[in-house]
């Protein structure tokens, strides 16, 4: 089967006994570590954060337990994640989760986060561009970074499962058996890109010279993408804050 383009977003219902399986699988540690992309991004352990597609809280619930006086928002669209979610974080009083109200839009104010993570949610997107641009309008500042991992296409994770990446081993290596091969060719994917151009329809850069200040590319995984887009004050900012805090519940 040829590696699959991404689009458009599966069914928002389909939270099965597998998938939640799948993403509890401690094999996920092996190539992806979460802890790696909070260190990536120099997170202080007071800071705010938001997971976006948090889905079990992959990211979320071990940064909340690092940093206990840090804020972390869990955030999906789908209820039932949520929901089991909840059960997960129910000891860390610094995690709240919240259910998006749709694909494109993050109930959180403007400005107001350190770091936002979006981990395996890009290839999922049907409107990945309006997204980013909530991604970038909650972010800080000339501060805040969005940490964005997602899958490789499969020639480029070929090649850093050859040459290994920052944080390989050698059981990372010998992990992907025949099996696993076959499944990492028929993966979506969004090629990389395609993920910088909609970065820069966001609003995150303009030109080539502002994309090489804001955006960094991180090889640090075998079979996923890493990249971290700083939120730069532009001449075309308006500070558009179209949040209304009171339509809280």
């Amino acid at each position: 089967r040829d590696p699959e383009i991404a689009s458009p977003m599966p069914d928002l219902l389909g939270l099965t006994a597998e998938r939640v399986e799948a993403l509890r699988s401690v094999e996920r540690y092996r190539t992806l570590n979460p802890t790696w992309i909070f260190e990536t991004v120099n997170a202080s352990a007071e800071c705010v954060l938001v997971d976006v597609g948090t889905g079990l809280g992959y990211v979320a619930l071990p940064f909340a337990a690092k940093y206990p006086k840090a804020k972390v928002y869990a955030m999906d669209i789908l209820p039932g994640m949520i929901s089991l979610l909840r059960e997960d974080a129910a000891d860390l009083s610094n995690v709240e989760c919240r259910l998006m109200k749709s694909p494109t839009s993050l109930d959180f104010p403007t400005g107001k986060a350190d770091v936002v993570v979006t981990c395996q949610v890009h290839h999922e997107l049907d409107d990945p561009v309006a997204l980013l641009r909530e991604c970038r309008r909650i972010l800080k500042p000339d501060l805040g970074v969005l940490a964005l991992v997602d899958w490789k296409e499969p020639a480029a994770a070929g090649k850093e499962k050859e040459k290994g990446g920052e944080h390989s081993t050698s059981q990372q290596n010998d992990s992907a058996d025949d099996d696993k091969k076959k499944k990492t060719s028929s993966r979506r994917f969004v090629p990389e890109a395609t993920i910088r151009e909609h970065l820069r329809d966001a609003g995150f850069f303009a030109d080539a010279e502002e994309e090489h200040a804001a955006i960094q590319r991180h090889d640090l995984f075998p079979n996923h993408l890493f990249l971290t887009a700083q939120k730069m004050t532009m001449d075309h900012d308006d500070d558009d804050d179209d949040y209304d805090d009171s339509s809280r519940d």
